[in-house]
């Protein structure tokens, strides 16, 4: 029974209580015992558009978290030697392009910091483990951009690397927040007058040194603890707040 000519279609059918549902047709034209007629197959393919819709809407949903969050993916295909990015990866590194070679990627890690990091990933993925680094880039014009990078290599069941993926968002704003906060600790720790930072519940969340040297208290036995510690019952004619609070005006026969 030699096939002739043979056509391949998706559409839609009804059943008989009314559903639609998604079905693949194959015509196969046929000859048999000298006539010519036509095959046709029918198949329900309606779970597997299901499962190809559910992936679409997940991939959709990946896609809006990435670009809600600013970060970027990235896979490094050990056999094919290529990496593969997110759009959003072109704004991280400041490019409209990419070859997809892993020799690119690592051009663009500040030299300072290139043999760390090459370091870093290599040792997890050797081990197994999740890599997690920091490290700054370089864009084009010379702008240098600090960024965090987490992700996991998988293997073969020899252990053997077949690919790397992981995620990168640019973090030069909480980079260059923790700087000006290391510089104001500094400042505050040589300082001769005491410091206490209090949340506004007047817990104490820091103390300076002087504090250490005036109070007798060490910042273990401070911090977490509320500064009304610190109060002796009594109060001076200088006194004008209480810790953590506007103090209230003193009355008709309280002490000012």
């Amino acid at each position: 029974m030699p096939m002739l000519t043979a056509l391949f279609f998706e559409t839609l059918y009804r059943r008989r209580d009314g559903t639609i549902y998604d079905v693949e047709i194959s015509h196969n034209s046929v000859e048999f015992a000298g006539e010519k007629l036509v095959l046709g197959i029918c198949r329900d393919i309606s779970q597997r558009k299901a499962a190809a819709h559910s992936l679409e809407v997940s991939e959709e949903r990946l896609r809006l978290a990435l670009a809600a969050s600013q970060m970027g993916v990235l896979e490094w295909d050990v056999r094919t030697d290529t990496v593969y990015w997110s759009p959003e990866c072109y704004n991280i590194f400041g490019v409209n392009s990419f070859d997809g070679k892993l020799e690119s990627l690592t051009d663009m890690v500040h030299p300072e910091d290139r043999n760390r990091a090459e370091l870093t990933i290599k040792q997890a993925m050797e081990k197994g483990t999740i890599y997690q680094d920091e490290f700054r880039i370089i864009q084009p014009g010379g702008n240098v951009r600090w960024v965090s990078s987490l992700g996991k290599g998988e293997h073969d069941e020899e252990g053997k690397l077949l690919r790397f993926i992981g995620n990168v968002k640019d973090v030069t704003e909480r980079k260059q927040d923790d700087s000006e906060r290391e510089r104001m600790i500094r400042a505050i720790e040589q300082i001769k007058e005491v410091v206490v930072i209090t949340d506004d519940k007047g817990t104490i969340q820091y103390v300076n040194p002087a504090f250490v040297a005036v109070t007798g208290y060490t910042p273990l036995e401070a911090i977490g603890q509320n500064c009304h510690m610190l109060k002796s019952g009594r109060r001076t004619r200088s006194s004008t707040a209480t810790c953590g609070k506007p103090s209230p005006a003193a009355g008709p026969g309280q002490d000012a």
